[in-house]
């Protein structure tokens, strides 16, 4: 779509106001890019703090695992007289 609006413009217009859009056009696609950029990023942090909650999860579910499992063989040895 960027391309059909630059050749229009390259047609319909001449001198300096073809410049003056010429540039604001090539600037405006550079910000396009940017924020692209920026979404993929965006996108790419999402999950990875997805995966780091999912991590926390189960490391806290191991923890409370092994804790149990702990205590459950301390249990016998305490009974012993």
């Amino acid at each position: 779509m960027a391309v059909v609006i630059f050749r229009q413009l390259e047609q319909t217009t001449i001198g300096l106001l073809r410049e003056r859009i010429l540039r604001r056009l090539v600037e405006s696609l550079f910000s396009m890019a940017d924020t692209l950029e920026n979404l993929e990023l965006h996108n790419e942090s999402q999950e990875a703090m997805q995966d780091a909650q999912i991590i926390g999860k189960r490391a806290q579910l191991e923890n409370l695992t092994c804790s149990l499992h702990q205590h459950k063989q301390k249990l016998p040895a305490l009974k012993k007289p």
